[in-house]
């Protein structure tokens, strides 16, 4: 399952480096505090809901230049982990993964929007998503005229 997900960091977050397949790696494992949506409104005081992430390499590098209670807005992807640790103990973990930041916080700020207007009723729904990878690029259409005919409206394709 993947999300976007905006919330204040709930500490200062510290890089570590692991050892994976004889490579080393850097990561990032702490949590951010996001507002639940079902405590905005008229006389509800709103409250925070602590969500793990997880971020590797430069993501990570990027997060850990922050400071606690500053706004991170991310990409991630729902995992659940299995794994034996060093002493033996079976550990079960659910995370956030984060796949991309968003530095301008804008992509959560037009959801935060959405979701609160929609949770006042002052929407009957939310809008369907739209998949970025199936949006065409305006920069990469072409169109050809032939010359001596009639320019009207060109057929657009699709560079692929």
């Amino acid at each position: 399952m993947k999300t976007a997900l905006k919330g204040n960091l709930a500490e200062k977050p510290e890089i570590k480096t692991v050892s994976i397949n004889g490579q080393d790696r850097s990561v990032i494992d702490t949590a951010i505090y996001i507002v639940d949506a079902t405590t905005i409104g008229e006389g509800k005081e709103s409250q925070s809901i602590p969500f793990r992430i997880t971020a590797w390499g430069e993501r990570a590098e990027k997060i850990a230049s922050m400071e606690k209670g500053e706004t991170l807005t991310v990409a991630t992807e729902f995992k659940a982990n299995v794994f034996t640790s060093e002493d033996g103990t079976v550990v079960k973990q659910a995370r956030w993964n984060v796949s991309k930041i968003d530095e301008t916080n804008e992509l959560a700020s037009q959801q935060t929007k959405l979701i609160t207007a929609f949770s006042k009723g002052t929407i009957e729904k939310l809008p369907e998503p739209t998949e970025p990878d199936k949006q065409p690029d305006l920069q990469e259409k072409s169109a050809t005229v032939e010359p001596g005919k009639e320019i009207g409206k060109a057929e657009e394709k699709t560079m692929e």
